[in-house]
């Protein structure tokens, strides 16, 4: 590491620790959201060599331009009643912002995923993963779609695997090294993900759809021939964000949109005034800045002590491996929140999850942990660990603004998988040996 780059460094760490300091002693939202803004886009400019990298902290963007409205203009973006904490959890989540920024290492090249993950045609591997893929199809949520119940959220028969549901994710990186080249083993690939999009759509889903769509942009998408400038990503981001927004809509009054014109319908996420439509635009961005706030005022007021965190924060240890029904219903935090303290929507950011489990001790930490699987990625040869980064780098809808234990459970249960595969292949190969030995 140059001199020089060494020096930008430490300028900049000290810059960041100077304004957080200060808005620690004297509260100052304004210059607390821009020094958030400036770190995130540090970060989108360190990042923007590798677009599903890219791709995740744009994401990442969106919960912080959501708030300029309310700390800049002062208008209230939320759907619940004010409840306080939304200064301190700003605050929290700069600091992880600022902490990412200074332990991330800029992509100096191009970076393509899938050129480091080898693929190897094994068609009796594959079929086996299609036949998992289908079995998630089919079983992982069954009953009454929104067309039936007429809306989200709203009460139907339905039955599904719960969290295990969304477990078919780990099966595309696997197909996608089995299948080789072979054209026709991706087209079979492309086909269960579109039945499997309209299926999670039909029952209102919008973030599994949004994971497997970025896992099948990076392996099957972002290569050197098509050659897919940031130009290019940034204008396919505003149809993407449109889309996911007006499925909100739909979603939400799927009879009325059936009933819609074309041009009602295109227009159907758009509100009277600007305001209006950009609250309704960014409203899954401020409900989770929402529970956040609620999580930290919990915190912070001690209604939630040190002792019930440390619990909580060993039951979700535990959920990595043992599910959350087994588990007492504290384990789940925000469920807990929502029957026991306060109304408030589903999930929190994942610095506020980091902050109520390890204090400022926890946000600084997985600020370095993604902070490593990127940098690392940029070298590793390792498939195991790469298996691990594509799984985080394509979940991270669930587990930075839902549940943070998603970052260690879907993400790494497609590495005992992997081995298990690997297994299969040589006991065959084992027993092809002895059978040819014996003949």
């Amino acid at each position: 590491m140059s001199y020089n780059h060494l020096l930008s460094i430490f300028i900049k760490l000290l810059i960041y620790i100077s304004v957080i300091l200060y808005s620690f002693f004297e509260e100052s939202p304004k210059i607390l959201l821009s020094l958030a803004i400036v770190a995130s886009l540090s970060i989108i400019f360190k990042t923007y060599r590798c677009l599903p990298i890219l791709l995740m902290f744009l994401f990442f963007f969106t919960y912080v331009v959501n708030l300029i409205p309310f700390f800049f203009a002062g208008k209230y973006i939320f759907f619940y009643p004010p409840k306080g904490g939304f200064y301190e959890t700003l605050f929290i989540h700069t600091i992880f912002l600022c902490a990412l920024d200074t332990f991330l290492l800029p992509i100096k090249k191009r970076l393509y995923i899938n050129e480091k993950m080898p693929q190897k045609r094994n068609v009796k591997i594959f079929l086996l993963l299609c036949g998992l893929f289908v079995f998630f199809l089919i079983f992982s949520i069954q009953g009454d779609t929104i067309l039936e119940t007429g809306g989200y959220g709203k009460e139907g028969n339905i039955e599904s695997l719960g969290g295990f549901g969304l477990y078919f994710v780990i099966l595309v990186p696997l197909l996608y090294i089995y299948s080789g080249k072979e054209r026709i083993f991706q087209i079979i690939v492309i086909l269960l993900s579109l039945l499997m999009i309209v299926k999670i759509l039909l029952y209102g889903g919008r973030m599994p759809v949004l994971m497997l769509g970025l896992l099948l942009f990076a392996l099957y998408y972002d290569n050197r021939k098509r050659k897919i400038s940031i130009i290019k990503i940034a204008v396919m981001m505003l149809p993407v964000l449109y889309i996911f927004i007006l499925l909100g809509a739909v979603r939400a009054n799927p009879l009325k949109a059936l009933t819609a014109s074309w041009g009602e319908l295109l227009v159907l996420p758009f509100k009277g005034d600007f305001m209006e439509t950009y609250i309704e635009f960014f409203g899954n961005q401020n409900d989770i800045f929402y529970s956040s706030a609620i999580l930290n005022q919990a915190t912070l007021s001690g209604v939630l002590d040190t002792y019930s965190r440390a619990e909580i924060f060993l039951y979700n240890i535990a959920s990595i491996f043992v599910p959350y029904s087994f588990l007492p219903e504290k384990a789940s935090i925000i469920v807990y929140i929502q029957k026991n303290i306060a109304i408030t929507g589903g999930g929190a950011l994942l610095s506020t999850y980091s902050y109520f489990y390890l204090s400022y001790v926890g946000v600084v930490f997985v600020s370095y942990f993604l902070a490593f699987i990127i940098n690392k990625l940029q070298k590793s040869s390792n498939l195991l660990f790469i298996l691990y980064a594509v799984m985080v780098l394509t979940t991270f809808p669930s587990w930075f603004g839902y549940n943070v234990i998603s970052l260690f459970k879907i993400s790494f249960y497609i590495v005992p998988l992997y081995l298990m595969t690997r297994l299969l292949l040589k006991k065959y190969e084992k027993h092809t040996i002895c059978r040819g030995a014996s003949s």
